[in-house]
């Protein structure tokens, strides 16, 4: 495992594996970045797992626009031949999974599920370019999980490595078809602004002799904000 570091961007690079069968990335860093890296043509399908930052974008050889994917999200791509140029123009912190696999991984997996994935897999087996879903993918608590285990040491023997990392690959593409199945409403997730807000509001009432003291104004104010952007956030 070789970790690199670009002091120009603040960018962190963990080459995590480079075998037959996929290559994992790993990118983490501070403020604007923009990578772009050559990968082998019998990669076609490309895994972004976005897992915190403002949101990213995909610039590739064969779209005109480039696909946005926000934080906490992630997208499964079949372009082949694809020269993906990531890059983004916000601030804060942010990390990356990249993960480029053939399409042999794909076939293990059902071929019929539901209308996204029948298209994607159709598509892809017609060597056309295809994006998995213009919906939000939610990259959860579980695929995180199973994602941070490919910084793990713990296979470090190259033949334990690759059979494991292809298991964690099919899992991760697994939950991706869960959550196309989902139904929207329970896609809708907290956000991490609207999480600070109630934990304020659950402070103040925490300290106070009675809820009485306390209006929706009163409190909105008091927190900087308006009524309706309160309400929103329980």
């Amino acid at each position: 495992m070789k970790t690199e570091q670009n002091l120009h961007r603040k960018e962190h690079e963990v080459s995590i594996a480079s075998t037959p069968l996929f290559s994992i990335y790993f990118h983490q860093g501070a403020g604007s970045f923009s990578i772009h890296r050559e990968y082998p043509k019998n990669f076609p399908v490309a895994l972004f797992l976005i897992t915190k930052g403002y949101e990213i974008f995909v610039k590739t050889n064969t779209s005109s626009l480039p696909v946005q994917i926000r934080a906490n999200r992630c997208q499964l791509f079949f372009d082949k031949g694809i020269k993906p140029t990531i890059f983004s123009k916000g601030t804060g912190k942010w990390a990356i999974f990249t993960i480029r696999l053939p399409v042999s991984l794909l076939d293990k997996l059902p071929a019929s599920v539901c209308s996204p994935w029948d298209m994607f897999m159709k598509r892809g087996a017609k060597r056309r370019a295809v994006i998995l879903s213009r919906s939000r993918l939610y990259f959860g608590a579980v695929l995180k999980g199973i994602s941070y285990t490919f910084l793990s040491k713990q296979f470090a023997e190259p033949v334990l490595q690759e059979k494991y990392f292809s298991i964690k690959i099919e899992e991760i593409l697994l939950h991706l078809m869960h959550e196309l199945l989902l139904p929207t409403e329970t896609k809708i997730r907290i956000s991490d602004k609207q999480h600070i807000l109630t934990y304020k509001v659950k402070q103040i009432l925490d300290k106070a002799q009675t809820s009485r003291d306390f209006t929706l104004q009163t409190m909105a104010e008091s927190l900087n904000t308006n009524e309706t952007t309160l309400k929103q956030a329980f």
